[in-house]
């Protein structure tokens, strides 16, 4: 079972819709609880920007921009570099960013590296 959480009653009918068009699409019961989003808790510190936190010289170069964990966690950039090494980076959308993203010249390109890689 999945869940979605929503915080309008527009958004609890969309993923009311959506279940049913797709249980009827692939004639089979869609199980996704559709949950009230009242409360947040962040993931444990060692969930945050995962994937980034796995990469050494990344890491290095971002707490020489952000000292304290919370505005790493918080941090744009860091966020995009993190989906870049999670494999979800395009190279249509991160062309012209990469520059904007705080990192070193080696840290560019070794970016630059992993999209040519993900080769999308």
């Amino acid at each position: 079972m999945s869940v979605a959480f929503y915080h309008t009653e527009e958004q609890r009918k969309i993923i009311s819709e959506t279940a049913a068009r797709e249980a009827a699409a692939r004639r089979r019961e869609i199980r996704t609880a559709a949950l009230s989003a009242d409360s947040f808790y962040p993931a444990e510190d060692y969930h945050q920007k995962y994937a980034l936190q796995q990469d050494y010289n990344f890491m290095k170069e971002f707490k020489g921009m952000f000292p304290g964990f919370a505005d790493f966690v918080n941090s744009t950039s860091a966020a995009r570099v993190n989906g870049i090494l999670g494999g979800f980076g395009r190279q249509s959308i991160h062309a012209a960013e990469l520059v904007r993203y705080g990192l070193s010249e080696q840290g560019v390109e070794r970016l630059r590296g992993y999209l040519r890689a993900s080769g999308q």
